[in-house]
């Protein structure tokens, strides 16, 4: 997973969030699979998105940021997790994604981490 922090917040004075589901056409070549588990990513992320509520990504003049997250999906066509599969990844790369957050020192804007 990679996650960046941007500089920029919404009108409304609250940090968004932004995310990109992508699965390769070289890891799943039928177009019909990739788009089943860019489904089932997106509703596993809608499910667990409430563990981003944790996070703070103010700049340090208390302006909020944008998160922008991006999960690529890195197994088989011929091993595609259930739902819960992908919610319980989901959800562990996001409350790590949290926790680091939170005791990782703003660091000019952007944060990447891998994981």
């Amino acid at each position: 997973m990679l996650f960046t922090c941007s500089r920029q917040g919404n009108r409304a004075g609250r940090a968004t969030v932004r995310v990109l589901f992508t699965v390769g056409k070289k890891l799943v070549p039928r177009a019909v699979d990739r788009n089943r588990i860019k489904r089932l990513m997106r509703e596993a992320y809608r499910l667990e998105k409430g563990a981003l509520s944790g996070l703070n990504v103010s700049e340090a003049g208390g302006e909020p940021q944008e998160v922008k997250l991006a999960f690529l999906y890195r197994g088989q066509t011929d091993n595609v997790p259930s739902l819960e599969g992908f919610r319980t990844e989901i959800r562990r790369m996001l409350n790590t994604m949290v926790s680091k957050r939170l005791a990782q020192p703003h660091n000019g804007g952007r944060n990447e981490h891998n994981g």
